[in-house]
């Protein structure tokens, strides 16, 4: 059986999350570190790295929450989404 053809998927598990400008809603979030590889990575790029096909998500051992890009008033950033409703989880993680 060949794998040519076959798309290799990489996925990370966020963390930890940093905050700037003194909010600490989802828009607010300004970096985030993720297990795979103990980095860090600014929201930018992490946007980038999701809509080039990477996931992201959110969990516990217990359950998940995928990371997606929302895009509102000209502005992108990251939100947690379990069972098509969005969640709040990404800003319940602790603080680095």
């Amino acid at each position: 059986m060949s794998d040519r053809g076959a798309t290799l998927v990489a996925m990370v598990y966020i963390t930890h999350v940093r905050f700037g400008g003194g909010g600490s809603a989802p828009e607010d979030i300004i970096l985030l570190r993720w297990r795979e590889a103990m980095g860090d990575t600014n929201v930018a790029d992490m946007i980038e790295w999701i809509e080039s096909g990477g996931i992201a998500k959110v969990g516990d051992g217990s359950s998940e929450d995928q990371l997606t890009v929302v895009r509102e008033g000209g502005r992108a950033y990251l939100a947690t989404v379990a069972g098509g409703q969005r969640t709040n989880r990404i800003t319940e993680l602790p603080r680095f």
